[in-house]
């Protein structure tokens, strides 16, 4: 390196790879309603095969006090799972 080439920035550390989300059932029993709800969402959103998420899905949206928009859910469970959504 020189005056006018500085040397070149050290590279970043790669950041550590993102910790996987603890299941459904874990963050609702512990109280994480709303971190709960942010994963089962995503998984919907993502389509993952389970009648689960949905569940778990409005069960958070009921704790969190979202009474209309489980029942906006609860609507399209139905209809994704009609054979069985307990």
């Amino acid at each position: 390196a020189t005056a006018l080439h500085p040397p070149a920035p050290a590279p970043h550390a790669a950041p550590p790879p993102a910790q996987p989300n603890p299941p459904p059932d874990q963050l609702f029993q512990t109280g994480q309603y709303q971190q709960c709800l942010e994963v089962t969402q995503k998984a919907i959103e993502d389509r993952r095969y389970g009648e689960h998420w949905r569940i778990w899905h409005l069960r958070s949206l009921l704790a969190l006090g979202r009474h209309q928009a489980a029942a906006t859910a609860a609507g399209e469970a139905l209809i994704r799972y009609s054979s069985d959504i307990r």
